[in-house]
């Protein structure tokens, strides 16, 4: 997975969902399936991607849907080089556009879907809330019609671990697409979502932007050393939408939510970063940006939840 840059590929975060079975294991019964994966040049969807490709028993296409050209590029000339370019179909397109996505779809014959497209930074979506409100949740609903009407066999929403407290634009608006996923699948789409964790190193993540501050060797910026996140590997990552978008019990419009993932303060990712880099790290701490909370949960006693057959994820249980 050296595609997905060293962060990913070694991440400083002790894996947890090991019990689920390997990555092997997990992708082989999509071997066959027409994978579509949305934001499947991106971190996580990349990371999901990139399992799905190099199954040597794969006999049918991930078809990677991203609007960035520079990573469905970079992805593509990776595949090539592996000699695996007949297992990736890439399309460059916008997961808002209706149209589109009707254009896409009507060609594409997908059978699984996992939307990991979104706007995910808490930032990006305090400052820009309209399109925070059209990529997570308008995308969601027009991608959710689209594989009603072409016969998808499951659906997998990557949700966030902020749409449990809801107190920024993130947070609201993947619950709102948590919403419209679970009322697909009251109309009968086998349709779920999942709440992750943060993953260790993810693009536009701290941990990359504490890195970039290193290459250029400029001090670190941290946001209250005290405040804590869930961290995740994007090994974990990958075996979990593996498992829900294979297994049947993950069709009833269920909101999976991970409940086990390693509670770190932004000083503690700070010194794994540093010892990583070799050195002591000059810092300087601000006060946390607009829509950042000082501690986030993984669940809430204001949501009520059912256990699942799998240890570390809890059933989002709806009134």
């Amino acid at each position: 997975m050296t595609i997905l840059g060293g962060d990913l590929a070694a991440p400083l975060v002790d894996e947890t969902f090991g019990h689920l079975g390997s990555i092997e294991e997990l992708r082989a019964p999509l071997s066959g399936k027409r994978v579509v994966v949305t934001g499947g040049a991106g971190s996580i969807g990349g990371a999901l991607a990139v399992a799905l490709i190099t199954d040597p028993d794969r006999t049918a296409p991930v078809i990677v849907i991203d609007t960035s050209e520079r990573g469905v590029a970079a992805l593509s000339n990776w595949v090539t080089a592996l000699g695996m370019s007949a297992n990736l179909q890439v399309v460059v397109a916008d997961v808002s556009d209706r149209d589109q996505m009707d254009e896409v779809f009507d060609r594409i014959a997908a059978e699984v879907v996992v939307h990991a497209a979104a706007v995910k930074h808490v930032g990006t979506c305090e400052a820009n809330p309209r399109l925070a409100q059209r990529i997570n949740v308008d995308a969601t609903r027009i991608l959710l019609e689209q594989s009603a009407l072409r016969g998808v066999t499951r659906f997998v929403l990557v949700s966030s671990d902020k749409a449990t407290s809801r107190v920024n634009v993130l947070g609201r608006t993947k619950y709102d697409a948590e919403v419209e996923v679970a009322a697909a699948a009251v109309r009968g789409l086998a349709a779920s979502s999942v709440r992750l964790p943060n993953i260790w190193g993810s693009s536009g993540s701290v941990i990359e932007l504490w890195r970039q501050s290193i290459a250029l060797d400029l001090p670190v910026t941290l946001f209250g050393p005290e405040t804590t996140r869930y961290y995740q590997s994007v090994y974990d990552t990958v075996r979990i939408l593996l498992l829900l978008a294979t297994h049947r019990e993950t069709a009833a419009g269920t909101t999976f939510v991970v409940s086990e993932a390693v509670q770190l303060s932004l000083a503690e990712v700070l010194e794994r970063v540093a010892a990583d880099a070799g050195n002591e790290l000059e810092h300087r701490v601000e006060r946390p940006r607009p829509g950042e909370i000082a501690h986030e949960r993984l669940t809430s006693p204001d949501e009520t939840y059912a256990e699942t057959p799998w240890n570390g994820i809890l059933g989002l249980v709806r009134a």
